[in-house]
């Protein structure tokens, strides 16, 4: 089964600081058509304006992973964590049975848009953790690169849930190629750029989800840089 979800067809948030485009339901948004993919709860495309964010406010029961996409985040967390994030850098929140964090725009002059995923994890009332990372260029070129995992594989974010997220900048006409099992769900996102699944042109915003195949999959890239994530998920 495959399902896409252009991304003319997301759902928009705009208030006051904040611009959101939504990949699956979130918060105000909601859509009788549109639903989650499995334990991939969330992905939100946000921008917040200078000077805007989410005060300190409680979590619970959620993995929350921030890719910083352009401009600086900064957080802080009732763990004592403190961090001023920018682009390329990728920070996991597990909020366990309880967190405290703020999500703020560091800049007042500029903007700053990140990712902001959400994933169930395996159990709940776990306890709340925080990890920041950083990927190189030469990491995610041409190549799947595993920014998280349950096994913290390869100096990956621990993440809890039996999930893995991949990360891959593919330059034009390059190509990648993985088999899927029917075992896991596959989800795609294409952050910037447009490349080429199957015969399938997917652009920046784009969605596209895979579950209960067994096949080879070819991404080639077609504009001069796409960045894109593949999620690894366990079956619903």
């Amino acid at each position: 089964m495959f399902c896409y979800t252009p991304a003319q067809k997301r759902g928009q948030t705009q208030v006051g600081w904040l611009t959101s485009y939504h990949t699956f339901p979130f918060g105000l948004y909601q859509d009788a058509d549109l639903k989650n993919f499995g334990v991939l709860q969330a992905i939100n495309d946000n921008t917040f304006s200078s000077g805007g964010g989410a005060n300190m406010h409680p979590q619970s029961d959620m993995e929350m992973l921030c890719i910083i996409l352009d401009g600086r985040l900064e957080h802080k967390d009732s763990l004592g964590k403190r961090a001023v994030l920018k682009a390329g850098d990728i920070q996991l929140t597990s909020a366990g049975k309880e967190i405290y964090h703020s999500e703020l725009n560091a800049s007042h002059n500029q903007p700053l848009r990140f990712l902001q995923i959400w994933i169930s994890p395996f159990s709940k009332g776990l306890s709340p953790a925080y990890d920041k990372k950083r990927f190189s260029r030469s990491k995610l070129l041409n190549k799947l690169c595993l920014i998280a995992s349950a096994q913290k594989k390869k100096l990956s974010l621990h993440i809890n849930q039996d999930c893995k997220i991949f990360r891959s900048l593919l330059t034009m006409n390059k190509e990648i190629t993985f088999l899927t099992a029917n075992i896991h769900q596959y989800w795609l996102h294409i952050i910037s750029g447009s490349l080429d699944l199957n015969g399938e042109l997917l652009s920046a915003g784009d969605g596209f989800g895979i579950k209960d195949e067994t096949q080879l999959i070819k991404l080639r890239g077609c504009a001069t840089e796409t960045d894109f994530l593949l999620f690894e998920l366990p079956p619903q």
